[in-house]
């Protein structure tokens, strides 16, 4: 996925990213399973929004994750329709998801 400085999301891992969770992040049981759907909200946590409005995932497994990385651009897409900030990309950090 898209870098963050020199080192990408990949690399650095979910603990050293600056992610925000704005105010409306927190009501995520209101927003994820609808814009994502039962299967995704069941096997990938959002994590937060970097300032580039790329929101970043944690999936439960490999699988997820790569489904995840070829799905970006629609799952962003419907993202959107029920977050108030654009999410530009949806980026995959390497880690389980909790259950």
């Amino acid at each position: 996925m898209a870098g963050v400085g020199h080192r990408s999301c990949l690399e650095k891992g979910a603990g050293e990213m600056d992610l925000r969770r704005p105010e409306w992040f927190a009501g995520l049981s209101r927003w994820w399973l609808p814009a994502v759907g039962e299967d995704v909200a069941d096997n990938v946590a959002p994590l937060g929004l970097d300032g580039q409005g790329r929101l970043h995932v944690t999936c439960r497994s490999r699988a997820w994750r790569v489904q995840i990385r070829l799905l970006e651009r629609p799952l962003a897409a419907r993202v959107n329709r029920f977050t108030p900030v654009t999410v530009t990309r949806i980026s995959v950090v390497d880690g389980t998801a909790p259950r």
